[in-house]
This record gives structure tokens, sequence and C-alpha cells, in this order.
């Protein structure tokens, strides 16, 4: 049987940067004619399918920020990111999707 080791990541070394220009990435391309929410506009039938579509792909930035800025963010950055996303995309404010 082959066992795999996870590896625990520091909290003591992540920064906590909610104001960081680098989650507006996530929510704003810098390249809006090629940004995945172009494809979100194109495939999706609807405005609520629309919406759906890009914050998932707004989350799934948040979430896999950590590989991407090459550094390591605290909890509550992530968190900032994705409520981001929420305002940003989401249709009725109350709801998180």
């Amino acid at each position: 049987m082959k066992r795999f080791k996870c590896k625990k990541t520091c909290k003591g070394l992540a920064q906590n940067d909610k104001e960081s220009d680098e989650w507006k990435l996530c929510v704003d391309s810098p390249r809006p004619t090629v940004s995945i929410y172009q494809y979100c506009e194109a495939s999706q039938p609807s405005a609520v399918e629309k919406n759906r579509c890009k914050i998932d792909f707004c989350n799934l930035c948040c979430t896999v920020a950590d590989g991407v800025f090459k550094k390591k963010f605290a909890d509550e950055s992530i968190e900032s990111c994705h409520k981001q996303c929420v305002d940003n995309f989401a249709d009725n404010k109350d709801v998180v999707i």
C-alpha cells in the first residue's frame, strides 16, 4: 500500500492582504476580451447562469491564489476575495452561491 505525506503550510508565514491589487485580478481581468468571464457571457443562456459561472471562476481564482501569486495568504484574505466575488457577480447579495 502506498501512502502519501501531506505537507502542512505554516499560517505564521501567511500574509493578511485583503486590499491587495492581486485580488482585483480575480474580479476584473486586465485583459477583459480574453478573460474567462467572456466565456461565461458567451456560453451561458441566462443572466443567472452567467453570474453563477462568473462566481465559480472567481472563487476558483481566490482558492488557487497561493499558487498563482507565489505567496501564502491568510484565511481572512481569501475569505475577503470570495466576498468580492459574490459582491460583484451575485444577483442576490444575501445568498452565497
